[in-house]
């Protein structure tokens, strides 16, 4: 759901999921990007919704949030991924049996997506959040933000799919946007 800057109020708090690795990667300005992600978030007065984990770039953006007096819904899946560290500051924690389940809920508590660089469990959300708006199981708001041109060479592949005849363009299965600033544009306009 898209919010006009007059339709947004303080009592009125939408949620946008954003997906993301449980990694720290090997760019520090992912770490950065992912705190200001939070921070963003908060400061715009959207609840984040997010992967549960307090570590990588999943646990800055949470850390970031909180840091804002934000509010954090984690979905960790229990079992699975006795790796992936519950962060211990959320709000709330949803413990799910699977990693379907952890999507579904992420799905149906948020009303955008923000995608921001990770790894084969990012590309899995994603993917899935685009099938969903193509199949018309949901219509919410996608966007990609690269600042860093970390995903060019996929948008490449997904024209080139498009060319094809295999799926609709990019453009119209998200929006990349390479600032913060650009996606609160998109997003309150």
């Amino acid at each position: 759901m898209v919010l006009s800057s007059t339709e947004k109020s303080a009592q009125w708090l939408a949620s946008v999921c954003v997906f993301c690795s449980a990694r720290d990667g090997t760019d520090p300005r992912f770490l950065e990007l992912a705190t200001a992600t939070g921070e963003a978030l908060a400061r715009q007065n959207f609840r984040l919704v997010y992967g549960g984990s307090r570590d990588g770039m999943m646990g800055r953006v949470a850390d970031g949030c909180l840091a804002q007096g934000g509010q954090v819904l984690g979905v960790l899946p229990g079992g699975l991924f006795r790796g992936e560290i519950s962060h211990p500051g959320l709000q709330e924690l949803r413990m799910v049996e699977s990693m379907a389940v952890r999507k579904d809920v992420m799905f149906s508590e948020s009303d955008s997506f923000l995608v921001l660089p990770g790894g084969m469990g990012t590309l899995d959300e994603l993917f899935e959040a685009i099938t969903w708006n193509a199949l018309g199981l949901m219509q919410k708001p996608l966007f990609i933000l690269d600042p860093f041109d970390f995903y060019s060479p996929l948008i490449a592949w997904l024209e080139k799919v498009h060319i094809h005849g295999f799926a609709a363009p990019p453009s119209a299965l998200f929006q990349i946007v390479r600032s913060l600033e650009e996606w609160q544009r998109q997003i309150l306009r």
